[in-house]
């Protein structure tokens, strides 16, 4: 018999069905989708305003180099992967190969923009906000009911959250300890955020924290990282 907990739970695939697909990518969104489940996935902040869905602030780890480059095209290329995503254009990146390193099934996969990946029909999207990105670019979107925004920054979920206090808002938290832990659980059962996403440890996710924060009205959510996608960096 499944277990009531168990059944209570929602599931989203980690920047999409990673396992399956290049992460971050169209590809691992229709994935997760067909499976029935959400996907979390990561934004990074262009210089002309554009929302990426991208992970790192590079695009080192995830792209792949075109093969028969010139000396002059290869040292273009490498210099583009190595510059912040935060210094370049869409216009830069928009035909970067980011799927031919997990197979070539996937040599068409391009970093997708946000209003891309929420053009997917998905019963939950979590939107991991990177860096320091301006709440002005996520508020000339429109958002739909289904997307859960998430952050390492307490204040920028807090901010969003005042702006629209119906859109929900998850504080992302890595503690190294359960000390480390409650501290997070408190500040969110202290704001004004819909809750907290912790690493999915038993020695911190612990069955009395959960309680204190459901007892607070407050949403707890875990996050993993390599399980068991290939290529894939914490947080």
């Amino acid at each position: 018999m499944r277990s009531p907990l168990l059944s209570a739970m929602r599931f989203v695939g980690h920047r999409g069905a990673s396992h399956v697909a290049p992460e971050n990518t169209m590809a691992a969104f229709r994935a997760a989708t067909a499976r029935g489940v959400g996907f979390e996935c990561d934004l990074q902040a262009l210089r002309d305003g554009t929302l990426l869905v991208l992970h790192d602030d590079t695009l080192l780890r995830t792209a792949t180099k075109p093969v028969g480059l010139s000396d002059a095209a290869s040292r273009r290329w490498a210099d583009l992967v190595r510059t912040p995503v935060g210094e370049l254009a869409y216009a830069d990146v928009c035909d970067v190969d980011v799927g031919s390193w997990m197979s070539t099934n996937f040599a068409s996969e391009r970093p997708p923009r946000f209003d891309e990946a929420l053009s997917m029909e998905a019963p939950d999207v979590f939107a991991e906000l990177k860096g320091d990105i301006d709440p002005d670019l996520v508020g000339a979107l429109e958002i739909p009911e289904t997307l859960t925004w998430i952050s390492f920054s307490l204040p920028l979920v807090e901010e969003l959250k005042r702006r629209d206090s119906t859109q929900p808002c998850l504080h992302v938290a890595e503690p190294r300890n359960l000390e480390d832990a409650w501290a997070a659980a408190r500040a969110v059962v202290n704001s004004a955020v819909d809750g907290v996403d912790l690493p999915a440890s038993p020695e911190l996710v612990t069955p009395e924290l959960v309680r204190y924060l459901h007892d607070h009205g407050k949403r707890v959510a875990v996050w993993v990282y390599k399980a068991p996608a290939r290529n894939d960096a914490p947080a």
